[in-house]
């Protein structure tokens, strides 16, 4: 049965939480590359499920693909983060072809038939909470969409748009009688028997590079 983007969503919050406890690099990077697989599978998700919902629907015409906007100018006010992309043609497009979504930590926003072509913006991890309710878009002058991001916190700085971008490590703080190294064990083993041929695959793999490069270390010496 095909995973729900809620579903999907829980689950890479609980992976989250523990590669906040792993200490381990290669622990540590075999739990980055499924994070990075499970945030792109939720793109596909949420961007189906929003073309789904909110898109027009044409009969006998074949969907153009939409071009991804990854470039963009940050402004931030006490209460507001204010994104502005540059698109062609936006400034004079139907406010009704422009469909948006957004959540507490990411947003995404579909631009159809801007002169001829559809564009999509996608944006994950934002680096503070939003008000969902609360955000907007604006078509501005100079072929400008303007997005208003909506602060939880007012008053609180940003600074940049998402958390990669801050490049911060925080040390995880660990309870005394808590075994994070048990909880991650236990984690993998569940992924793995629960999970397809892949999953198998790349934790065979990722497990196979782990033990050959114990092994060299301690020959080294």
């Amino acid at each position: 049965m095909p995973i729900s983007a809620s579903d999907l969503k829980s689950d890479i919050d609980e992976l989250q939480a523990l590669r906040k406890q792993a200490k381990r690099s290669n622990v540590q990077l075999f739990l980055d590359e499924q994070l990075k697989k499970w945030l792109a599978n939720l793109d596909e998700l949420n961007r189906r499920d929003l073309i789904t919902s909110d898109a027009p629907k044409t009969i006998g015409v074949a969907a153009r693909p939409y071009k991804k906007l990854t470039t963009y100018g940050f402004d931030e006010s006490d209460k507001f983060v204010k994104i502005y992309y540059s698109i062609p043609g936006i400034s004079s497009t139907s406010v009704t072809a422009i469909k948006e979504k957004f959540n507490e930590n990411s947003f995404d926003i579909f631009c159809t038939d801007v002169k001829g072509t559809d564009y999509e913006i996608n944006v994950r991890g934002l680096s503070k909470v939003v008000d969902p309710d609360k955000c907007y878009f604006k078509q501005k002058s100079g072929d400008q969409l303007l997005v208003m991001l909506k602060k939880v916190r007012e008053n609180e700085n940003w600074g940049s748009l998402l958390k990669i971008d801050k490049k911060e490590q925080k040390t995880p703080k660990f309870d005394k009688d808590e075994d994070p190294q048990a909880s991650l064990m236990n984690m993998m083993k569940q992924m793995y028997d629960e999970g397809d041929d892949e999953m198998k695959r790349t934790i065979r793999k990722s497990w196979y590079e782990a033990q050959n490069k114990k092994a060299t270390s301690e020959m080294d010496f």
